[in-house]
């Protein structure tokens, strides 16, 4: 096994998230230093329980796991629940989350009605490192 992303360390009060690899930093108005620290990955797999979609299964840590909502016809995706400090954007129905090492639970919650994942007026679109558009709260 190799090494895998552990989390940063530093001036870490504006950063989105210190557990995700690629994460935002909201730049404060002074000099920040930030250090991404790496452990070995290990062997032991853990488990990921997502309710309400798809990606449950049993996964190393450090893995990328795609998982999405399952979205009945009348109702729409609101946001993920539970322990959701490994994912990004909460706000979408299919995203990815990094596998920590334990085992995790993420739900699905849902509304009645609205857009099902439309985009919405005034939403905040973030750019990722790969150039993927990701909008807040809508797909």
């Amino acid at each position: 096994a190799g090494q895998i992303f552990d989390l940063w360390t530093g001036d870490t009060d504006f950063l989105a998230s210190i557990n995700l690899p690629s994460t935002y930093l909201y730049m404060p108005a002074a000099a920040t230093t930030l250090t991404a620290t790496y452990k070995e990955q290990g062997t032991d797999e853990y488990t990921l329980t997502v309710s309400g979609g798809t990606g449950s299964g049993n996964y190393l840590p450090g893995t990328e796991v795609d998982i999405s909502a399952t979205v009945p016809e009348r109702l729409s995706f609101e946001t993920w629940t539970g322990q959701t400090g490994w994912m990004l954007y909460t706000g979408l129905a299919d995203t990815t989350l990094i596998m920590p090492e334990a085992d995790i639970t993420v739900v699905a919650e849902l509304a009645v009605g609205g857009n099902n994942g439309s985009h919405h007026s005034g939403s905040n679109c973030f750019i990722d490192s790969l150039l993927h558009c990701k909008t807040d709260g809508c797909q």
